[in-house]
């Protein structure tokens, strides 16, 4: 609508969480720039969470966490400092579909590379997380890379302009826990995968 852009309406979060002992349920926080829901307090949980990351980053230099070493920014973060943390029924979407200065998704690809990220320690765990994609079949690529800590599958939609590769397209993909840096994930829980720790930055 009018009014409306990257670097015009801006804010980063949506939700940050200091407090301990905290929980939410039904937990819908969507469209911010950087970490929607950024928990920095111990002994939080979440039951239930909806996101859908921003229609319209206009560039993949323009976005990016990490000192600018990582592709965009998670929907929901857990800060390093946590220690416990229990997070269960996660549900972030892809809809990448005005991205670019000319909000059409017709030029700019974006990729997100985690949709979570949590610290590797024992007592943070999420289970029955999953993505899913909304983005444009018939605009360039839009893709999230992973679920979690740089595992689980990712989704895609549309084309990717330099290569010609098609996404995906409608579709979902889930991993069942992830706890100290192992994912379990598959339809019986066969695959086992190790992610990473991510940085606070």
């Amino acid at each position: 609508g009018a009014g409306v852009a990257w670097n015009g309406n801006t804010s980063k979060h949506g939700l940050i969480v200091n407090g301990d002992d905290v929980t939410s349920y039904a937990l819908f926080n969507e469209h911010f720039q950087e970490y929607d829901t950024l928990w920095n307090g111990e002994n939080g949980a979440t039951y239930f969470y909806q996101n859908e990351k921003a229609y319209d980053p206009i560039s993949q230099e323009a976005w990016m966490s990490h000192n600018g070493t990582v592709k965009g920014y998670s929907a929901y973060k857990v800060a390093n400092n946590v220690n416990n943390h229990y997070a269960v029924g996660l549900g972030i979407y892809n809809v990448f579909i005005y991205t670019g200065p000319t909000y059409d998704s017709t030029e700019v690809q974006i990729e997100l590379e985690n949709a979570i990220e949590v610290p590797n320690k024992e007592g943070v765990v999420v289970e029955n997380a999953c993505i899913q994609t909304f983005a444009k079949e018939n605009g360039v690529m839009q893709k999230f890379n992973h679920i979690i800590n740089g595992t689980g599958e990712g989704v895609s939609s549309g084309i990717d302009k330099v290569t010609g590769e098609k996404g995906e397209g409608w579709s979902r993909k889930f991993i069942l826990s992830y706890k100290n840096g192992r994912t379990v994930r598959g339809f019986n829980g066969s695959i086992i995968e190790q992610g990473y720790q991510p940085t606070n930055e």
